[in-house]
Protein backbone atom coordinates (compact mmCIF):
# COMPACT_ATOMS: atom_id res chain seq x y z
CA UNK A 1 0.00 0.00 0.00
CA UNK A 2 2.99 2.64 0.87
CA UNK A 3 4.34 2.15 -3.01
CA UNK A 4 0.92 4.39 -3.90
CA UNK A 5 1.72 7.02 -1.31
CA UNK A 6 3.70 10.24 -2.09
CA UNK A 7 6.55 11.20 0.05
CA UNK A 8 4.97 12.94 2.49
CA UNK A 9 1.96 10.75 2.84
CA UNK A 10 4.59 7.80 3.95
CA UNK A 11 6.85 10.01 5.99
CA UNK A 12 3.05 10.78 7.90
CA UNK A 13 2.41 6.80 8.00
CA UNK A 14 5.74 6.63 9.72
CA UNK A 15 4.98 9.27 12.09
CA UNK A 16 1.63 7.79 13.05
CA UNK A 17 3.29 4.20 13.28
CA UNK A 18 6.12 5.53 15.75
CA UNK A 19 3.44 7.55 17.93
CA UNK A 20 1.45 4.76 17.98
CA UNK A 21 2.77 1.22 17.58
CA UNK A 22 -0.11 0.33 14.81
CA UNK A 23 0.27 -1.11 11.81
CA UNK A 24 0.49 0.29 7.98
CA UNK A 25 -2.75 -0.42 7.56
CA UNK A 26 -4.42 1.18 10.23
CA UNK A 27 -2.01 3.95 9.63
CA UNK A 28 -3.19 4.79 6.01
CA UNK A 29 -6.80 3.91 7.11
CA UNK A 30 -7.16 6.42 10.08
CA UNK A 31 -4.62 9.11 7.98
CA UNK A 32 -7.12 9.12 5.02
CA UNK A 33 -10.47 9.18 7.31
CA UNK A 34 -8.57 12.42 8.89
CA UNK A 35 -7.57 14.17 5.89
CA UNK A 36 -3.92 13.47 6.22
CA UNK A 37 -4.02 14.98 9.59
CA UNK A 38 -1.41 13.20 11.91
CA UNK A 39 -2.69 14.56 15.14
CA UNK A 40 -6.37 14.16 14.34
CA UNK A 41 -5.71 10.35 13.09
CA UNK A 42 -3.41 9.32 16.09
CA UNK A 43 -6.76 10.21 18.30
CA UNK A 44 -8.53 8.50 16.00
CA UNK A 45 -7.00 5.23 16.41
CA UNK A 46 -7.05 5.85 20.44
CA UNK A 47 -10.61 6.30 20.47
CA UNK A 48 -11.08 3.13 18.49
CA UNK A 49 -8.12 0.68 19.58
CA UNK A 50 -9.89 -2.35 19.58
CA UNK A 51 -10.90 -1.79 15.87
CA UNK A 52 -7.22 -1.14 15.25
CA UNK A 53 -5.81 -3.58 17.29
CA UNK A 54 -7.82 -6.46 15.44
CA UNK A 55 -6.37 -5.48 11.81
CA UNK A 56 -3.05 -6.60 13.36
CA UNK A 57 -4.26 -9.70 15.19
CA UNK A 58 -6.44 -11.41 12.87
CA UNK A 59 -9.51 -10.88 14.31
CA UNK A 60 -12.30 -8.72 13.21
CA UNK A 61 -13.35 -6.97 16.45
CA UNK A 62 -17.39 -6.42 15.11
CA UNK A 63 -17.69 -10.00 14.90
CA UNK A 64 -16.25 -10.50 18.30
CA UNK A 65 -18.86 -7.85 19.94
CA UNK A 66 -21.92 -9.67 17.95
CA UNK A 67 -20.70 -13.33 18.95
CA UNK A 68 -20.24 -11.82 22.43
CA UNK A 69 -24.27 -10.55 21.89
CA UNK A 70 -25.17 -13.92 21.21
CA UNK A 71 -24.40 -14.82 24.71
CA UNK A 72 -24.77 -11.53 26.99
CA UNK A 73 -28.08 -10.64 28.85
CA UNK A 74 -30.04 -13.75 28.96
CA UNK A 75 -33.25 -13.51 29.95
CA UNK A 76 -32.38 -16.05 32.78
CA UNK A 77 -29.08 -14.36 34.44
CA UNK A 78 -29.41 -11.34 36.62
CA UNK A 79 -25.31 -9.65 36.19
CA UNK A 80 -26.33 -6.34 34.90
CA UNK A 81 -26.67 -5.24 31.85
CA UNK A 82 -23.19 -6.13 29.16
CA UNK A 83 -22.45 -9.10 30.31
CA UNK A 84 -22.44 -12.78 29.96
CA UNK A 85 -23.62 -14.63 33.06
CA UNK A 86 -24.38 -17.92 34.49
CA UNK A 87 -27.21 -19.14 31.36
CA UNK A 88 -24.87 -16.91 28.93
CA UNK A 89 -21.77 -18.90 29.62
CA UNK A 90 -23.20 -22.31 29.98
CA UNK A 91 -24.71 -21.97 25.99
CA UNK A 92 -20.79 -20.33 25.15
CA UNK A 93 -19.65 -23.52 26.51
CA UNK A 94 -22.31 -25.80 25.05
CA UNK A 95 -21.46 -24.40 21.72
CA UNK A 96 -17.44 -24.72 22.20
CA UNK A 97 -18.50 -28.63 23.34
CA UNK A 98 -16.41 -27.60 26.59
CA UNK A 99 -17.40 -29.35 29.85
CA UNK A 100 -18.17 -26.63 32.36
CA UNK A 101 -16.38 -28.39 34.51
CA UNK A 102 -12.93 -29.09 32.72
CA UNK A 103 -9.76 -27.19 32.86
CA UNK A 104 -10.26 -26.12 29.54
CA UNK A 105 -13.09 -23.78 30.93
CA UNK A 106 -10.96 -22.70 33.52
CA UNK A 107 -8.14 -22.03 30.72
CA UNK A 108 -10.83 -20.11 28.44
CA UNK A 109 -11.71 -17.90 31.82
CA UNK A 110 -7.73 -17.39 32.14
CA UNK A 111 -6.97 -15.94 28.60
CA UNK A 112 -10.11 -13.28 28.96
CA UNK A 113 -8.62 -12.72 32.35
CA UNK A 114 -11.86 -13.41 33.90
CA UNK A 115 -12.67 -11.63 37.32
CA UNK A 116 -15.91 -13.03 38.14
CA UNK A 117 -16.36 -17.19 37.74
CA UNK A 118 -19.50 -17.83 35.37
CA UNK A 119 -19.36 -14.32 33.52
CA UNK A 120 -17.74 -12.53 31.24
CA UNK A 121 -17.57 -8.81 30.57
CA UNK A 122 -18.05 -7.10 27.13
CA UNK A 123 -14.22 -5.99 27.54
CA UNK A 124 -13.03 -9.62 28.72
CA UNK A 125 -14.45 -11.17 26.22
CA UNK A 126 -13.41 -8.63 23.16
CA UNK A 127 -9.84 -8.16 24.42
CA UNK A 128 -9.44 -11.68 25.29
CA UNK A 129 -10.00 -12.85 21.54
CA UNK A 130 -8.17 -9.96 20.18
CA UNK A 131 -5.48 -11.24 21.86
CA UNK A 132 -5.89 -15.20 20.77
CA UNK A 133 -6.68 -14.24 17.52
CA UNK A 134 -10.24 -15.61 16.85
CA UNK A 135 -13.37 -14.16 16.29
CA UNK A 136 -15.93 -17.26 16.10
CA UNK A 137 -16.66 -20.15 17.38
CA UNK A 138 -15.06 -22.16 15.10
CA UNK A 139 -11.46 -20.18 15.68
CA UNK A 140 -11.98 -20.56 19.15
CA UNK A 141 -12.69 -24.21 19.40
CA UNK A 142 -9.84 -25.13 17.12
CA UNK A 143 -7.52 -23.00 19.28
CA UNK A 144 -8.63 -24.50 22.94
CA UNK A 145 -6.77 -27.90 22.65
CA UNK A 146 -3.48 -25.75 22.10
CA UNK A 147 -4.09 -24.03 24.92
CA UNK A 148 -4.62 -27.49 26.67
CA UNK A 149 -1.50 -28.79 25.28
CA UNK A 150 0.70 -25.51 26.63
CA UNK A 151 -0.32 -25.72 29.92
CA UNK A 152 0.29 -29.79 30.04
CA UNK A 153 3.63 -28.98 28.83
CA UNK A 154 5.06 -25.46 29.75
CA UNK A 155 5.38 -25.40 33.67
CA UNK A 156 5.48 -21.46 33.81
CA UNK A 157 2.47 -21.78 31.98
CA UNK A 158 0.84 -24.03 35.01
CA UNK A 159 1.92 -22.08 37.50
CA UNK A 160 0.01 -18.96 35.86
CA UNK A 161 -3.18 -20.86 35.48
CA UNK A 162 -3.21 -22.61 39.33
CA UNK A 163 -2.25 -19.15 40.39
CA UNK A 164 -5.05 -17.26 38.76
CA UNK A 165 -7.52 -20.42 39.78
CA UNK A 166 -7.13 -18.98 43.29
CA UNK A 167 -8.07 -15.62 42.60
CA UNK A 168 -10.59 -16.67 40.08
CA UNK A 169 -11.92 -18.96 42.71
CA UNK A 170 -12.79 -16.46 45.75
CA UNK A 171 -15.05 -13.74 46.20
CA UNK A 172 -13.62 -10.35 47.33
CA UNK A 173 -14.51 -10.82 50.55
CA UNK A 174 -12.72 -13.90 50.71
CA UNK A 175 -9.23 -14.31 52.24
CA UNK A 176 -9.56 -18.18 51.76
CA UNK A 177 -10.69 -20.67 48.86
CA UNK A 178 -14.03 -22.91 50.33
CA UNK A 179 -13.16 -25.91 50.29
CA UNK A 180 -15.52 -27.66 47.66
CA UNK A 181 -14.18 -24.91 45.56
CA UNK A 182 -10.67 -25.73 46.00
CA UNK A 183 -11.37 -29.01 45.21
CA UNK A 184 -13.35 -28.27 41.78
CA UNK A 185 -10.25 -26.57 40.97
CA UNK A 186 -7.62 -29.08 41.71
CA UNK A 187 -9.98 -31.96 40.60
CA UNK A 188 -9.34 -29.83 36.74
CA UNK A 189 -5.79 -29.31 37.13
CA UNK A 190 -4.30 -31.94 39.08
CA UNK A 191 -4.35 -35.29 36.33
CA UNK A 192 -2.71 -38.69 37.07
CA UNK A 193 0.59 -37.20 37.31
CA UNK A 194 0.30 -35.87 40.68
CA UNK A 195 -0.30 -39.43 42.22
CA UNK A 196 -0.34 -37.77 45.81
CA UNK A 197 -3.38 -35.73 44.88
CA UNK A 198 -6.20 -38.00 45.72
CA UNK A 199 -4.82 -39.35 48.85
CA UNK A 200 -4.24 -35.56 50.41
CA UNK A 201 -7.91 -34.82 49.31
CA UNK A 202 -9.12 -37.67 50.95
CA UNK A 203 -7.06 -36.51 54.16
CA UNK A 204 -8.81 -33.18 53.72
CA UNK A 205 -12.00 -34.20 53.38
CA UNK A 206 -11.77 -36.50 56.89
CA UNK A 207 -10.13 -33.55 58.33
CA UNK A 208 -13.24 -31.46 57.59
CA UNK A 209 -11.21 -28.74 56.32
CA UNK A 210 -13.15 -25.93 55.28
CA UNK A 211 -11.11 -23.73 53.44
CA UNK A 212 -7.84 -22.86 51.72
CA UNK A 213 -5.33 -19.74 52.32
CA UNK A 214 -3.18 -18.79 49.35
CA UNK A 215 0.09 -19.67 51.05
CA UNK A 216 -1.52 -23.08 51.53
CA UNK A 217 -2.77 -23.09 47.90
CA UNK A 218 0.78 -22.11 46.42
CA UNK A 219 2.84 -24.35 48.70
CA UNK A 220 0.44 -27.75 47.88
CA UNK A 221 1.52 -27.11 44.21
CA UNK A 222 5.25 -26.90 45.40
CA UNK A 223 4.68 -30.31 47.57
CA UNK A 224 2.98 -32.38 44.59
CA UNK A 225 6.04 -31.48 42.50
CA UNK A 226 8.41 -31.75 44.54
CA UNK A 227 7.73 -34.41 46.80
CA UNK A 228 8.11 -38.16 45.93
CA UNK A 229 5.11 -40.67 46.23
CA UNK A 230 6.65 -42.43 48.96
CA UNK A 231 7.55 -38.97 51.24
CA UNK A 232 10.81 -40.52 51.38
CA UNK A 233 12.51 -36.95 50.60
CA UNK A 234 9.65 -34.36 52.58
CA UNK A 235 11.70 -32.29 55.39
CA UNK A 236 9.56 -31.57 58.10
CA UNK A 237 11.78 -29.18 58.85
CA UNK A 238 11.48 -27.27 56.37
CA UNK A 239 9.20 -24.25 55.26
CA UNK A 240 5.62 -25.90 54.80
CA UNK A 241 2.89 -25.36 56.38
CA UNK A 242 1.63 -27.34 59.01
CA UNK A 243 -1.33 -28.72 56.88
CA UNK A 244 1.32 -30.44 54.95
CA UNK A 245 3.07 -31.97 58.01
CA UNK A 246 -0.65 -33.19 58.87
CA UNK A 247 -1.22 -34.96 56.01
CA UNK A 248 2.41 -36.05 55.83
CA UNK A 249 1.76 -37.61 58.97
CA UNK A 250 -1.48 -39.09 57.86
CA UNK A 251 -0.06 -40.42 54.48
CA UNK A 252 2.54 -42.80 56.90
CA UNK A 253 -0.28 -44.17 58.55
CA UNK A 254 -2.73 -44.61 55.16
CA UNK A 255 0.08 -45.76 52.71
CA UNK A 256 -0.63 -45.40 48.84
Amino acid sequence: MMNKLKSAQKDKVRQFMQFTNGNERAAITCLTNCNWNVEMACDHFFQNAAYFMSMDRGADVSKIDALFRNYANHPKDDVGPGRIGPNGMLKLLTDLRVDPTSRTALILAWKLKAVTQCEFSEEEFRDGLLAMRTDSIEKLQAKLPALNEEISNDAKSFRALYSYAFEFGRSCAQRTLPIDVAFAYWDMLFDERYVLYPQFKAFLDEKKQKGISKDQWNLVLDFMLSVKPDLSNYDSDGAWPVLLDEYVEYAKVNPL
